[in-house]
């Protein structure tokens, strides 16, 4: 018999424990279910590489894309099938493949079963489910939450008031030199999250990744800026440079931070990476 684990993540996004497991036991009432609360960074990942390599495991996110990323590395290439139930601050995966936030929609898609074959990208020694990059973005996802407050709000805030600050940095790849950068992202799908779209042709099943080039802007462009990463048009963007790869190094002129799929990774120079093609099965 199928067996269904929900992986819950209590610190992702605004979940306060309102009344999550009590709905799963509803919703899945009948069916053959485990239910994981996390305690600590890391756990979503042991738990997954305990259960081992058994078939008929249907396992669950509940938590954003950093909870997603924790519960995949140790399902790569394996038959069991990944179900999303956002709750994170952006969810951009589940925003990309069109998962609602609505818990009763999640949870018929995941009696479903449907699923599609999803490529991830290894960067560095990381797995990427979603994006990943260096530069601002990254600078926001290490501070982003320390008072205390998340949300698309807060993650507004931080972006708003420090980017003028933030040093510009410079990418060497394709043998070219690319200058004055705020960030560099390699995209496996369209958007970071909140629906602000990167990558917007970016699709996490084509065996390419997309490694988007976005210029500082200055003050006056930042309103346009905003209007094209919500409105699907960052790519046509003048300040916006997409390459479709497969694989590529990409060197840094300095140590600059770095994130996966959200998460701070620490900082780094150099951007080893390579699509892994059909990793991941991902109800959707």
């Amino acid at each position: 018999m199928e067996q269904y684990h929900f992986i819950i993540n209590p610190k992702s996004g605004s979940y306060k424990g309102r009344g999550i497991i009590q709905k799963i036991n509803v919703g899945f009432e009948g069916y053959k279910i485990n239910i994981h609360v996390t305690e600590y960074p890391g756990h979503a990942k042991e738990i997954v590489k305990e259960l081992g390599a058994q078939n008929n495991q249907i396992i669950v996110a509940v938590g954003g894309d950093g909870t997603v990323n924790e519960i995949s590395e140790n399902m790569l290439f394996g038959s069991n099938l990944l179900g999303i139930i956002p709750s994170g601050s952006g969810n951009g995966l589940a925003g990309h493949m069109g998962i609602s936030k609505n818990i009763e929609s999640c949870f018929e898609k995941i009696k479903k079963k449907n699923f599609i074959e999803c490529d991830v990208i290894k960067v560095n020694d990381f797995i990427s489910c979603n994006t990943a990059g260096v530069g601002f973005d990254a600078y926001v996802a290490k501070i982003f939450g320390k008072d205390g407050r998340r949300g698309f709000g807060a993650y507004l805030r931080l972006g708003l008031s420090g980017y003028s600050k933030y040093p510009v940095i410079q990418a060497n790849f394709l043998n070219e030199t690319f200058t004055g950068l705020l960030t560099l992202e390699i995209a496996n799908s369209s958007q970071l999250g909140n629906e602000a779209y990167i990558s917007p042709n970016s699709k996490n099943w084509d065996g390419i990744a997309e490694v988007v080039l976005f210029k500082k802007p200055k003050f006056y462009q930042v309103p346009g800026v905003m209007y094209d990463v919500f409105t699907k048009r960052f790519d046509q963007s003048k300040l916006t440079t997409i390459y479709a790869m497969k694989e590529g190094i990409i060197h840094l002129n300095r140590l600059t931070d770095l994130h996966i799929d959200g998460e701070y990774r620490g900082e780094t120079d150099i951007l080893v990476f390579k699509v892994l093609p059909k990793a991941l099965k991902i109800i959707c």
